[in-house]
């Protein structure tokens, strides 16, 4: 049992007794099927009704006497009175929380007048199947207190107000879980956001790390270029341009939110691919398929080369025959979808399933995934799947723009 409902328990035992002490009836709060929402207290009802209730199936008469009271008073909208299955006086006062019905407070257990030897007869008949002498119930309901209509009326004046503030307090607290749930996922929203801008600083930081003196670096380059060029290496001037081209874009896009079109991430992909392609010559063959409308979609920068990169340095390297490497991007269901896929050597389900809980070694597939999170909030999504010998596949979707 949850706190909160203990407490509420606890309250309405406390409520319970006082009315009871002070003006001598029995309050009770009943659920919509007429079962006392507490424990129920046999102390502060009559003994004709204790000696009722002690029995099973008097107990189960009173329950279904307090739904009849409490659907006439739901359907009512304020206090009844019933006669209940024992021939006394049932009040009930319906509770509505938020326009919903929760249940009633029921009070009674008295009589407006004197009960003829007709209608003693009557109550006799009503419970002399319960185990109770007629000795015990003769004594027991003459009992029962003889009250003037006007006290029905005033505690009917009171259960409402009862009602009414019952209904209030569980208002009340009610909006204050919604305030404190709200303050926890605010709470934690606010955390989320401190966590993601650590990761973008750490991702920032990691690509200054890696830099060298832009200035310096260009300047030796251009001069190797135009010693390569005098010397008739044409080969070896390409060569420098390109990795140029790739450092030049790498250097001055350390913003990891940097966004640029897809066709020019291809290009960075062939520039990438020419170095690799001089190194594992025929052993490396590409393939790039990028539909003509998704060409113009911005994606970060540098998103797609570390996967290629971690194509050729696990599923290449490796073996000694030919590889092939597959980029795919086209639209799909409202997202630009791009494939690399490779038929290489493969990751077994240990490594693979490192690398989807973040605990690989190598950074490059982690970042990916970190970027992705970071640039689209976890609209994007990210899937790799491997099998040893076989090969690999990564798949990133990203939300179309508008625009696209």
């Amino acid at each position: 049992m949850d706190t909160s409902l203990q407490k509420r328990i606890k309250f309405m035992r406390e409520i319970e007794k006082i009315i009871n002490k002070v003006t001598g009836w029995a309050v009770t709060f009943v659920t919509p099927e007429g079962r006392p929402f507490c424990p129920l207290d046999v102390t502060i009802l009559p003994s004709y009704c204790q000696s009722i209730v002690n029995n099973e199936t008097g107990m189960e008469r009173c329950i279904k006497s307090n739904k009849l009271a409490s659907d006439k008073a739901r359907i009512a909208g304020n206090v009844v009175n019933i006669t209940c299955h024992a021939g006394i006086i049932l009040m009930s006062a319906p509770v509505f929380v938020f326009e919903k019905y929760i249940g009633a407070l029921t009070a009674g257990e008295g009589l407006i007048e004197k009960l003829s030897s007709k209608k003693l007869e009557k109550c006799w008949q009503s419970v002399s199947d319960l185990g109770i002498s007629r000795d015990i119930f003769t004594k027991n309901i003459t009992k029962l207190p003889i009250r003037p209509s006007q006290q029905f009326e005033d505690m009917a004046a009171l259960l409402n107000t009862m009602a009414l503030h019952f209904a209030q307090t569980l208002i009340t607290s009610h909006l204050k879980r919604i305030q404190a749930e709200k303050e926890r996922q605010l709470a934690e929203e606010a955390k989320a956001r401190l966590t993601m801008e650590k990761a973008i600083k750490e991702i920032e930081y990691k690509t200054l790390q890696a830099k060298l003196n832009p200035h310096f670096l260009f300047n030796s380059l251009n001069a190797i270029s135009r010693t390569a060029f005098f010397e008739n290496a044409s080969e070896t001037e390409q060569m420098i341009y390109t990795l140029s081209r790739l450092l030049r874009v790498s250097l001055y896009s350390s913003n990891v939110r940097a966004l640029h079109p897809l066709v020019q991430e291809v290009s960075l992909l062939n520039d990438y691919i020419y170095f690799q392609k001089r190194r594992f010559e025929d052993r490396l063959k590409t393939i790039i398929d990028i539909s003509s409308d998704v060409m113009a979609h911005p994606i970060p920068v540098f998103l797609l080369q570390p996967i290629i990169e971690n194509a050729i340095c696990h599923g290449l390297e490796p073996l000694n025959k030919q590889v092939t490497i597959e980029t795919k991007a086209y639209k799909k269901n409202g997202y630009l979808l791009v494939e690399l896929s490779d038929n290489g050597a493969g990751m077994t389900k240990e490594v693979l399933k490192k690398i989807k809980n973040n605990k690989s070694s190598g950074l490059g597939l982690s970042l990916v995934k970190k970027r992705l999170e970071v640039q689209y909030d976890k609209k994007a999504v990210y899937k790799i799947t491997s099998q040893s010998g076989k090969g690999t596949m990564v798949q990133i979707k990203i939300p179309l723009c508008e625009s696209s």
